[in-house]
């Protein structure tokens, strides 16, 4: 049941039983167990897929064998535990999916030896817990994906060695809080996504050292307040928190900031001149808030009148509450917008 695609001279049929099925991107299905020694006869293997199989536990170092191994894809399969010397003699691996498995926790060198690695992902499993070191060993790491988990709590630590990790997704977790500075070892990230955790706050100055940071997302927490220090952002989505309030200064560092979202939070009013710094602004959502459109907002659509002549922005909306601001001109819809207007007048 292998498929050996880079191998010269070998087909699917030359390599799986006639009971077995494979599919053309090289993949095996149904495959419920491999033999201990089925890899040593291919050790110039470089892509082994064996995604969406039933296979629930492998043979100790089954993989050892495949040193030009760049590529390994486990996704889609059943396992609930991965041995320390699984991934060991595996030092050219560049991909692994471990996604889509049973997975509850990791041993702390299950890694060890991945120097090589630079896409890892662990998402859809269960884990609830990553030991401190774990990617202590994965310096190369470009990618890594931790969504959908159990996560209650990052580490101290957790991250301090991938210098060069440039996108970090580990949403849809129950993380309820950060350790000050988890962040800070991680100076080439882009994109790092927090959305769907239990988020109330984050630390002061938690994305202090973290200059290429580009988006940032972090909706559907019950996120009380902003973070800071987010001077490189240029999409920020904050949408379905439990945001009241703003300060009139808090993106007067973004003057990268093409996209902000506070879609359906308890905001009823915002600072006249909160968005005054954020000149290359394209598009901001801030629908389903329980807007007070009495005077209180008056500082507040008076730049939105001024932004229509002088950005261009118009404003667009489905109901009184909802209104949308794009860069490019549409025809004014909004009963929202003519509320606010009329407050100046």
């Amino acid at each position: 049941m292998l498929v050996y695609l880079t191998l010269p001279h070998l087909t699917c049929t030359d390599v799986c039983p006639s009971s077995c099925r494979c599919n053309s991107d090289g993949a095996v299905n149904h495959l419920h167990t491999i033999h201990p020694q089925a890899f040593q006869v291919a050790p110039q293997l470089k892509s082994l897929k064996l995604s969406s199989n039933d296979l629930s536990t492998l043979p100790a170092r089954v993989l050892s064998p495949l040193t030009s191994l760049e590529q390994l894809h486990l996704d889609g399969n059943q396992l609930e535990t991965i041995k320390p010397d699984m991934f060991e003699g595996l030092d050219g691996l560049l991909e692994l999916d471990l996604s889509r498995n049973k997975l509850t926790s990791l041993a702390s060198d299950v890694f060890d030896g991945l120097t090589n690695l630079t896409f890892l992902n662990l998402g859809r499993n269960s884990i609830s817990k990553l030991p401190t070191t774990i990617f202590h060993s994965l310096t190369e790491l470009r990618k890594l994906m931790m969504y959908n988990n159990k996560l209650e709590v990052l580490e101290a630590g957790t991250f301090d060695k991938l210098v060069n990790l440039e996108e970090l997704k580990m949403h849809h977790n129950q993380i309820a809080s950060l350790p000050p500075k988890v962040f800070w070892s991680l100076r080439n990230l882009k994109i790092l996504t927090l959305s769907f955790n239990r988020l109330q706050a984050v630390p002061e100055r938690s994305f202090y050292n973290m200059p290429k940071l580009s988006q940032l997302t972090i909706y559907n927490n019950p996120l009380l307040s902003l973070p800071d220090h987010l001077t490189t952002l240029k999409i920020l989505l904050l949408n379905n928190n439990k945001l009241k309030s703003l300060a009139e200064n808090i993106f007067q560092s973004l003057r990268q900031l093409l996209t902000i979202n506070l879609k359906n939070n308890h905001l009823q009013t915002l600072p006249g001149d909160i968005f005054l710094s954020n000149t290359v602004l394209r598009e901001l959502t801030l629908s389903d808030n329980p807007w007070d459109c009495t005077c209180s907002i008056r500082g507040f659509a008076r730049w939105i009148r001024q932004n229509e002549h002088v950005k261009q922005c118009h404003v667009i909306s489905q109901t009184a509450s909802s209104f949308r601001y794009w860069k490019h001109p549409r025809k004014r819809e909004s009963l929202f917008h003519k509320a606010l207007t009329q407050t100046i007048l």
